[in-house]
């Protein structure tokens, strides 16, 4: 009897051990509660994070060309400038008397001077020789293209006192680097002479 008491025991231990494993596999299981709604961490963009605009495309530059390597010529110096032959003449002018009377007649002298320093050459060049204060002459010169020698030459005029009065005169000498007064010239005047006429 005491065994058929523990069969039975051990019967009803193993079913109720069943059971309770099938009414726990079928039974559903308890409802979880829902998590909290947590704050959206989506990334939010920044200035730093802002995709930078693309760059303007800049227009290239020419080259710039390469630097001679030679060294800059110096300007040549200026020659200087050649002195010319009629530039060495000088003017005076002379009178035999600076006190005339009215109808007395005189030799007036222009004087071309080469001033100490000899001309070369043998080539005469060309002169016009006009006056200031000459007004008491009756007969004065013409301007003509006269000659002279490269060393220098006297040019001699006979005047006749006309007018009284005082006068200044004044020789105004155009030298020409050729005899017949053509091309460029120089012109060089004399100190005034005073003459009495009375």
């Amino acid at each position: 009897m005491n065994h058929r008491m523990k069969q039975l025991g051990c019967l009803l231990a193993v079913s109720m051990l069943f059971g309770g494993c099938v009414a726990t596999k079928n039974a559903e299981p308890a409802p979880q509660p829902a998590p909290a709604e947590q704050p959206s961490e989506a990334p939010v963009a920044t200035m730093a994070e802002a995709p930078a605009a693309a760059p303007a495309v800049q227009p290239k530059a020419a080259p710039k060309p390469a630097a001679s390597k030679a060294a800059p010529k110096a300007a040549p110096a200026a020659a200087p400038a050649e002195e010319k032959p009629c530039d060495l003449y000088d003017v005076e002018v002379a009178m035999d008397e600076t006190a005339l009377t009215v109808g007395k007649s005189v030799s007036l002298y222009v004087h071309v001077k080469a001033n100490g320093f000899p001309l070369t050459g043998h080539e005469a060049h060309g002169v016009k020789v006009t006056f200031n204060g000459l007004g008491f002459a009756s007969n004065p010169p013409a301007s003509e293209c006269l000659r002279v020698h490269p060393n220098g030459s006297d040019i001699i005029y006979n005047v006749t006192a006309a007018n009284a009065g005082t006068y200044d005169v004044v020789a105004n000498v155009a030298f020409y680097p050729t005899r017949d007064c053509n091309a460029s010239r120089v012109s060089k005047m004399s100190d005034p002479l005073t003459v009495t006429v009375k």
